[in-house]
């Protein structure tokens, strides 16, 4: 499969050994690429291997290279390779540390492994045949190997990326269409361990369902597959979710709100034109989640933001941690109000008794009142959550709680 955005093209499949055989051998005739970063992820054990690691690090590569042309390899094995034809070497080195950095201290290497084997640069104009040693079991399957001696198939040589047709439908969709009918709230609740508690409103999420939004403009199209798509496709969609909320402030805000931003978004004009219309007491009530990929990513921007953010009145939440990943944010706690944890069963399954002391201590030294969990689509995670502290939840379950006959799914 072939994708792109922002100048990244994606590879991913059972041609991906095919494809990056023949950009190998485009290196060897002198037009290739520069650089080349390999992250290794099938060096981490099964437990930090699932779909959210990978589909993390591909978030987090994209949002590394917003700014450069490049071709990106992903493997069966989770491997990933990056070929980097115009970066500069200091931005590439930088570029590694913080794929590095992504995965330290929340993941467990294969014995005998070491981190800075997990992410390495290689600069192909002195360490091009080095390079290609440490590739050759990704390139060394039948179909590689004939495409070195075979020109590339038609259908491949022609193929034409899919993203950038969709990605303009979207966006000529996105300018046209009333987001504020696709706007959804769902409730953050305090709920206290004990039969007969009743949750205690702290905030409501207002988001746009994608899958709805899909359904209007690109029906049977999976975006949330696509983190490349969904990414560029969200800095659009924040703008239009700010202009709807503009248009009627006082109901918008009658009780707390959580808005879900990239740093991109807080910086667009349809924000500031947000901040000068709300008053202090009306910023107090709007919490901003940022993701924690955008943290990792680009750790000047977020500086800059929390500081703006916190100085202007809003209540700041660490979005996109996980059951294995929240006691590292924990520990490193960089001033955020909450700490959003996704709940997730299968997870939740491969826990042993110290990744649930791990997180109890966690919840712990954060603060009880600072860590939501969300995703919550079951009354076991509910349970989960107060086995480990969490008073704070978010998901399904707690909409049916809430409201045990409506028939509308957020």
């Amino acid at each position: 499969m072939q994708c792109s955005a922002n100048g990244l093209q994606q590879y991913e499949g059972p041609d991906s050994g095919l494809l990056l055989a023949q950009a190998l051998q485009k290196r060897t005739a002198n037009s290739g690429d520069k650089f080349a970063v390999y992250l290794r992820l099938s060096m981490l054990d099964a437990k930090n291997r699932q779909n959210y690691h990978v589909d993390t690090a591909k978030y987090a590569v994209t949002v590394l290279c917003a700014e450069l042309d490049g071709e990106l390899y992903v493997f069966d094995n989770s491997d990933m390779i990056l070929l980097l034809p115009d970066a500069e070497a200091a931005a590439v080195e930088v570029m590694t540390k913080r794929l590095r950095d992504l995965f330290s201290g929340l993941i467990t290497l294969l014995p005998g492994t070491i981190l800075e084997s997990l992410c390495r640069w290689y600069d192909l104009t002195i360490q091009g045949d080095q390079f290609e040693d440490v590739c050759r079991p990704l390139t060394n399957s039948r179909d590689a190997v004939n495409a070195r001696a075979a020109p590339p198939p038609a259908s491949i040589k022609n193929a034409e990326p899919i993203n950038p047709e969709l990605l303009s439908r979207l966006e000529r969709g996105l300018a046209t269409i009333d987001v504020s009918s696709f706007l959804r709230r769902q409730p953050i609740c305090k709920i206290l361990p004990g039969l007969g508690t009743h949750p205690k409103h702290l905030a409501s999420e207002i988001y746009v369902r994608v899958n709805d939004l899909r359904d209007t403009i690109l029906p049977g199209v999976d975006l949330l597959e696509n983190r490349w798509l969904f990414r560029h496709l969200t800095a659009g969609l924040d703008q239009r979710v700010l202009a709807a909320i503009l248009e009627n402030i006082q109901a918008n805000l009658r009780t707390p709100i959580s808005l879900n931003m990239n740093i991109k978004s807080v910086m667009s004009p349809e924000f500031t034109q947000l901040v000068r219309l709300l008053s202090p007491s009306q910023r107090e009530k709007i919490t901003i989640e940022i993701h924690c990929v955008d943290l990792i990513a680009d750790p000047g921007a977020f500086r800059f933001v929390h500081a703006y953010l916190s100085n202007i009145g809003f209540e700041l939440a660490l979005d996109g941690t996980d059951l294995y990943s929240f006691p590292e944010f924990a520990r490193h706690d960089v001033g955020f109000n909450y700490v959003k944890v996704g709940w997730n069963e299968a997870l939740e399954n491969d826990l042993a008794l110290s990744d649930l002391q791990l997180l109890d201590r966690a919840v712990s030294q954060l603060g009880a009142d600072k860590v939501i969990l969300c995703h919550c689509g079951t009354p076991e995670a509910l349970q989960f959550g107060h086995r480990v502290g969490v008073q704070y939840f978010q998901g399904r379950h707690i909409d049916e709680i809430l409201s045990p006959e409506s028939r509308r799914t957020n």
